[in-house]
């Protein structure tokens, strides 16, 4: 039960971020691509691509 409901949280946080941040947080954390994969396939830069993660992590761990 309570793993559920961490999942169902988590999955509220993931779908409140930004398309483009939610985008690169499910090809590094559900894909498994690291951030210069990740980069490529979105055609952005590396730097964004952590910087995003950054962003990500600090909003996804406040909403769980």
């Amino acid at each position: 039960m309570i793993e559920t409901e961490i999942f169902s949280r988590l999955r509220k946080a993931i779908e409140k971020l930004p398309r483009e941040c939610r985008k690169v947080f499910e090809l590094c954390y559900f894909e498994g691509m690291n951030n210069e994969k990740a980069a490529q396939t979105l055609r952005i830069s590396i730097e964004t691509v952590k910087a995003q993660k950054r962003s990500e992590e600090r909003r996804v761990g406040k909403e769980c």
